[in-house]
């Protein structure tokens, strides 16, 4: 079979008869193919010159190799020397190089990702380096994505991005109704909103919008309800405070920046905001904002009753177990098909890693210092596997069973009703009690068995 593929670089055609590695020809594998471009003539030759367990492109595998070899099984890690504008390889090839013959973006990352995975492999790790020659002028380094993690399973969430590459939409479109072609011409690239409402997740800081610009576009009119948890607050007693970014990279930042990005983003979309500071709500034209830590199910059950969203972010407290804990509250509130993305994770540190304890999910480095996780509502149970057993009684007694001087209950420390306490009123570093108030709410929420099984201690 020899399909042919049209991408925006010209019409191309693949013969895949002599690429017995490439298995069946299936829609996955054709249409990642597709959105790869004139780089798939090079993918036999990747596949003759490396196999399931080796690596492709370079050498070694660095840090994935801790957490992407298991016996017997198929792990790529793909390191993308870039670019490449001699018939001089980057040092680090010994000769399994690739070639790049056009600009690598995000959505060609993901795609390539994609490939690999539906092909049996059970890890891939892709990861961008450069090469000490100048840039190709034609190339935007802010189209591209430092690394992108995802293990077997995680195919549904890469194929809804590599689809929206492939088929997004444009103002002009006969077959639009009057409101998407004005939806379409009013929605706003989102690194160019993130930049414009100084939000850290645009070029100034964290750089999401560089994955958020291949991923968002595509769905711009059809997202009609945004939830995003953490407002950014700048009250420096408030967990995870946006006072270090205001002070320091955005002077005149204002809590509920992003909300107005998403805003911008998603014409047609309500955007809701859930933050833990009462001083951090905002409201306005389709924006609200209530109190609300996602610890607290009962909390969440309160405030968004039977309400679901399209387009979810986390962006609160960024732990491990909030993260987790978060995820397990919004997800009955994720609408079947939307899109959860957990911003601020971490990227490279063992065992803390969440993306290990997810199923169907993608992990992305737009070259911050953490991480973005994706994922999609494709069954009413979470993507988590089974948690590791916590001894939760003595976590919390270490951290409550001695009172302040000052005599303020966790609930008081811990931001009851939306105030917070001066963290040395409750005798802790922000650390600290940022660490005590997540075991302060697991003991609150009722349904806390169904995320942790050690409760040997007792817990006054």
């Amino acid at each position: 079979v020899a399909p042919s593929l049209r991408h925006a670089d010209g019409p191309m055609e693949s013969s895949f008869s002599n690429c017995g590695a490439l298995g069946p020809l299936n829609a996955t594998v054709l249409s990642a193919a597709a959105v790869l471009g004139p780089i798939v003539a090079d993918l036999c030759l990747l596949f003759a010159r490396s196999a399931p367990g080796r690596v492709v492109f370079v050498h070694d595998m660095s840090w994935a190799e801790q957490i992407t070899h298991p016996p017997n099984r198929g792990a790529y890690t793909i390191r993308l020397v870039h670019p490449i504008q001699s018939d001089t390889e980057h040092e680090s090839c010994h000769g399994r190089c690739v070639r790049v013959r056009s600009c690598f973006d995000a959505s060609r990352a993901a795609a390539l990702v994609l490939l690999l995975l539906s092909l049996g492999a059970d890890y891939v790790t892709y990861e961008r380096i450069l090469s000490n020659l100048p840039p190709r002028e034609d190339c935007n380094s802010w189209d591209a994505v430092e690394s992108i993690f995802a293990t077997a399973g995680s195919e549904p969430v890469l194929s809804w991005w590599v689809d929206g590459a492939m088929h997004s939409s444009q103002p002009g479109d006969p077959r639009q109704s009057q409101e998407q072609r004005q939806c379409l011409e009013d929605a706003d690239l989102p690194s160019v909103a993130l930049d414009r409402h100084l939000s850290d997740k645009g070029s100034v800081a964290n750089a999401y919008a560089r994955m958020y610009d291949h991923l968002l576009p595509p769905r711009s009119c059809a997202v009609r309800s945004v939830l995003e948890v953490g407002i950014g607050s700048v009250n420096s007693n408030a967990p995870s405070s946006m006072d270090y970014m205001k002070a320091n990279k955005l002077p005149d930042y204002q809590p509920g920046a992003s909300l107005r990005a998403w805003q911008d983003v998603f014409p047609l979309a309500q955007v809701l905001g859930l933050d833990v500071d009462a001083q951090a709500m905002v409201q306005g034209p389709r924006i609200s904002s209530h109190v609300c830590n996602t610890l607290d199910v009962r909390r969440v059950r309160e405030v968004l009753r039977e309400e679901q969203f399209d387009f979810i972010i986390d962006d609160g407290l960024h732990t491990p177990l909030a993260q987790r804990v978060t995820l397990r509250a919004m997800w009955p509130h994720l609408r079947p098909g939307g899109v959860y993305i957990i911003e601020d994770v971490m990227c490279k540190d063992g065992a803390a890693l969440i993306v290990l304890e997810m199923t169907q999910v993608v992990q992305v480095w737009t070259g911050a210092a953490t991480c973005a996780l994706i994922t999609r509502k494709l069954s009413e149970t979470p993507p988590l596997r089974a948690p590791r057993g916590l001894d939760f009684g003595s976590r919390y007694n270490a951290c409550w069973s001695v009172p302040p001087p000052s005599g303020l209950p966790p609930d008081v420390c811990c931001g009851r009703g939306g105030i917070f306490a001066a963290p040395d009123d409750c005798s802790k570093t922000v650390r600290e009690l940022t660490e005590c108030c997540q075991w302060h709410f697991m003991r609150a929420a009722r349904d806390r068995p169904t995320f942790y099984s050690g409760t040997r201690s007792r817990i006054v």
